[in-house]
């Protein structure tokens, strides 16, 4: 069963905060929250006999995904695309679009820009969504775009994370904001 992305929103800053350093290697903060999408899944299936749902990195380009599976039946329940070096134009025309590409119940972008790029970035994934040409209309998708800004909390260093949901056609659903301290 799909997360539902406010949910995951909320799950995913709760379990990382004061487990998360701004400025650990790339691999590392990438495994990280591989880590934290691993723990999920294993949470929602804990109390049942089986799980149908396995875990796939890097499955054509997209980095993360739960796949479901009962005897033929296979889909896509959860697509994750995480970027450490935040770029405008390389963010949307690779991450991005692998995930429009993949049908997947929840999309799921993480990316940490400068505060600056915030609304830029914004505006051009839900146009990006909105333009995307194939859209199964009794199919719904979401897409969750989480950000990462450095900043401080009671003095200490923290990190702000924004979560913006989107539609399969491109319509901003929620904002999301929630600011959690750092690995000491």
């Amino acid at each position: 069963m799909s997360p539902d992305p406010s949910s995951l929103f909320r799950e995913f800053c709760l379990y990382f905060d004061g487990k998360l350093k701004w400025n650990a290697p790339p691999s590392q903060r990438t495994e990280a929250i591989f880590g934290f999408f691993s723990e999920l899944l294993k949470r929602q299936y804990e109390r049942l006999d089986t799980n149908p749902v396995s875990e796939e990195r890097e499955y054509m380009t997209i980095d993360y995904l739960w796949r479901y599976v009962s005897g033929e039946f296979k889909k896509i329940e959860l697509a994750v695309e995480h970027e450490n070096e935040f770029k405008l134009k390389e963010f949307l025309q690779s991450e991005l679009s692998h995930l429009l590409d993949l049908k997947a119940d929840t999309k799921v972008a993480i990316t940490y820009p400068q505060g600056g790029e915030e609304e830029d970035l914004v505006k051009a994934v839900e146009e990006k969504i909105k333009a995307y040409p194939t859209k199964l209309a009794d199919y719904f998708e979401f897409y969750l775009l989480i950000l990462g800004f450095t900043t401080r909390k009671a003095g200490k260093p923290a990190i702000r994370f924004k979560g913006y949901l989107f539609n399969n056609k491109g319509e901003l659903r929620e904002k999301m904001d929630q600011t959690i301290l750092q690995a000491t």
